[in-house]
């Protein structure tokens, strides 16, 4: 091996911390989508899929939970949003059902996983 210089050292363990560096980065980023994705997929496990529109190119899967209570996710290729019965208080009863919101899933308003929960 050959000899390398105070200056070669360093620049070699610079390099290498800063691959550290992003590895380390783009680990914290998988694990903060996962937790995300379980955190959604425990809230999910207490509805029932009752729905799916997937025809175009905005796909809409509806879920219900027992007490009446739904949410409706709204996806394109970009984007995953979410609307959920709780956020109609100014509707009538009938308008916040289940059948209702489904009827009109393309006017709703929908929002980020973490703006409705």
């Amino acid at each position: 091996m050959e000899n390398i210089s105070k200056a070669q050292f360093d620049l070699i363990i610079n390099e290498l911390n800063d691959r550290n560096k992003v590895i380390s980065d783009l680990i914290k980023e998988i694990s903060e989508r996962l937790k995300k994705l379980i955190e959604e997929r425990n809230v999910l496990d207490a509805y029932q899929l009752s729905d799916v529109d997937d025809a175009m190119a905005v796909r809409y899967f509806g879920f219900v939970k027992k007490d009446g209570s739904w949410l409706i996710r709204r996806e394109d290729a970009t984007t995953r949003r979410w609307a959920k019965s709780d956020d109609i208080p100014r509707k009538t009863e009938e308008e916040r059902n289940y059948i209702a919101a489904w009827t009109n899933r393309a006017i709703l308003t929908y929002f980020r996983w973490f703006e409705i929960f």
